[in-house]
């Protein structure tokens, strides 16, 4: 379980990750921004949750073992993105996830102050 100073860091790295996929327009930037969203959304997902994180294909494993719908949605999602550059149901699951650990967080976050 991720301690509430660590929720915070991992809110503001995921937003930050998640609002440059918003913005991006370049299809090759995209893609590379997906990939880590991917894995920083799923290691964000368990992490929160309280579980055991994983890489590679260990990381969907891992959330299949414990939310299995999410994990199908997760997975559907990207793949509407990587096939044909949709990005609403990687926004919308992402956001839903950040909402149920306290939304979206930029403000008042600082690292080393």
């Amino acid at each position: 379980m991720l301690s509430p100073v660590e929720t915070d860091r991992a809110r503001y790295f995921l937003t930050d990750l998640l609002d440059d996929f918003i913005g991006v327009t370049e299809r090759s930037e995209g893609l590379g921004i997906a990939a880590r969203l991917l894995e920083q959304a799923t290691d964000f997902r368990l992490r929160t949750s309280g579980h055991w994180t994983g890489q590679g294909k260990w990381l969907i494993r891992s959330l299949e073992t414990i939310h299995p719908v999410e994990a199908g949605r997760l997975v559907e999602a990207f793949e509407a993105y990587f096939r044909s550059d949709e990005k609403q149901a990687v926004i919308g699951l992402l956001e839903q996830w950040l909402a149920e650990s306290g939304g979206r967080y930029f403000d008042g976050f600082s690292i080393g102050k």
